[in-house]
C-alpha cells in the first residue's frame, strides 16, 4: 500500500504539462497525410486503371506510394529531432537508446 503511494507521489512530480498543438501545425501533421491519401486513392487508383492496371494492383500502388512517403518522412524527423539513426537505437526506442 505504501509503494502504492509512493508512486503516485512520484508520478505526479514527474507529470509533464503538454499543451495542444496549435491549429497550423494539426493540419500540418494531420491535414497533409490525409491531402495525399485523398489524392492518391480518388485521382491516382482511376488513372492507374486507366493506364490499363488491374483494379487490386492500382488499389496496393496507391497505398503504398503516400504510406512510403509518410515513412520516409517519420525517419526524416526521427533524424533531425536528433537520434542516432543506427538500427539498434531504432529497434530499442528512442528513451532506451539516446
Amino acid at each position: 500500500m505504501v509503494d502504492t503511494i509512493t508512486q503516485n507521489a512520484r508520478a505526479k512530480r514527474l507529470a509533464i504539462d503538454i499543451e495542444p498543438m496549435p491549429v497550423w501545425q494539426a493540419l500540418l501533421y494531420f491535414g497533409l497525410p490525409v491531402l495525399l491519401f485523398r489524392i492518391s486513392i480518388y485521382s491516382g487508383t482511376p488513372a492507374l486503371i486507366r493506364l490499363g492496371l488491374p483494379a487490386f494492383q492500382a488499389n496496393v500502388v496507391s497505398f503504398t506510394i503516400p504510406a512510403a512517403i509518410l515513412v520516409a518522412l517519420a525517419f526524416g524527423c526521427y533524424k533531425r529531432d536528433g537520434y542516432p539513426f543506427v538500427v539498434y537505437h531504432l529497434l530499442s526506442g528512442p528513451h532506451q537508446g539516446a
